[in-house]
């Protein structure tokens, strides 16, 4: 499971200063059938731990200084 997760037709939040570890992903882009969130702005989040720091397509989101650390893997698709 993921810490967080933007889900299809999400658009216009900003995710600042999250910690998370030790999930599936730290934070999420989940694809629809045919979009996925953006417009979105991650900024200072720190994401620790877990089996994937960002997962899923992240185009057209702004990420900014996020700390990804200790991660099996930074990012996945």
């Amino acid at each position: 499971m993921a810490g967080i997760r933007l889900i299809g037709t999400a658009s216009g939040n900003v995710l600042k200063d999250n910690a998370v570890s030790s999930s599936a992903a730290g934070i999420e882009f989940v694809l629809t059938l045919t979009e996925w969130a953006q417009g979105n702005e991650l900024k200072a989040n720190t994401l620790s731990a877990n089996v994937c720091g960002i997962k899923g397509p992240t185009a057209g989101n702004t990420l900014k200084d996020n700390v990804l650390d200790g991660n099996t893997a930074d990012t996945c698709s």
